[in-house]
């Protein structure tokens, strides 16, 4: 956030995916654990990348057009 000129007003942390917050108390973090690297990459794994699927969005449509030649 600081990084983009963002001020944080308030912030609350919820589990994303496989990872649990069970027993992290304020201002505590933790590693993932290896597991939960695994089972995070099984998960994406036919995903597309952030910034690949980004510029699939700009990009135009494909014309249905014929063209002459």
């Amino acid at each position: 956030c600081e990084a983009l000129g963002y001020e944080v007003f308030k912030l609350k942390r919820v589990p994303i995916m496989n990872v649990s917050l069970d027993g992290q108390g304020i201002g505590e973090w933790r590693y993932h654990t290896q597991r939960e690297m695994d089972d995070i990459h099984r998960m994406i794994e036919g995903s597309s990348a952030t910034e690949e699927a980004s510029r699939l969005a700009e990009a135009p449509p494909p014309s249905h057009h014929a063209t002459a030649a």
